[in-house]
């Protein structure tokens, strides 16, 4: 009698491997296509950035050798590479060497860094200031700074002070005292 269980469980077992053989086979190369897709695409994200790190570099010799003029486009096409790391860069390095570029693609190209999905929350709220100071001073228009910085002052984000600060200097350089006082009491609570 041991010997006819120990023949069913064998046959039960052979049974068991010959019907799911197929599906057996097609996981084992689902993991592996996986796994080396996992590979292909970090190495293509590393030469990516790899790209983008020495065309941003060479745009910087470019400005050291007072060639502003010959880097607009490749500062606005590594922005729009959409790299968490240069493209934040590319920008501050446009408003910060004062880079001719029209007010209207300077506005998209900060929805362009706003839009990095594995950019952090504290990067992108430093970008929502920056955003408003450039609004503030070239297009001035009020509506879309507070549109900006409301969800910054309303969290406990670490740019939640900067955001208070900034709106009250915006209002008491605009001589609206009122409201410039309540930013700044916003800062003492």
């Amino acid at each position: 009698m041991n010997d006819q269980n120990l023949d069913i469980k064998e046959n039960k077992l052979k049974i068991f491997f010959q019907t799911n053989l197929k599906k057996g086979i097609l996981l084992i190369l689902t993991v592996i296509i996986i796994f080396f897709g996992y590979i292909a695409y970090n190495y293509y994200k590393d030469v990516q950035n790899t790209k983008v790190s020495d065309k941003f570099n060479n745009i910087l010799i470019k400005i050291s050798k007072n060639k502003k003029s010959l880097v607009q486009d490749q500062l606005i096409e590594i922005v729009h590479e959409k790299n968490k790391f240069y493209s934040p860069m590319a920008l501050n390095l446009i408003i910060e060497k004062n880079i001719e570029i029209k007010d209207e693609e300077i506005m998209n190209l900060f929805n362009v860094i706003l839009g990095i999905s594995d950019m952090d929350k504290s990067d992108k709220d430093l970008f929502k200031i920056k955003k408003a100071m450039f609004i503030s001073k070239e297009i001035k228009n009020e509506d879309e700074i507070l549109k900006l910085l409301r969800p910054i002052i309303n969290s406990d984000s670490v740019w939640r002070i900067k955001a208070l600060k900034f709106l009250e200097k915006y209002y008491l350089t605009n001589n609206e005292k009122k409201k410039a006082k309540e930013f700044s009491d916003l800062i003492k609570k």
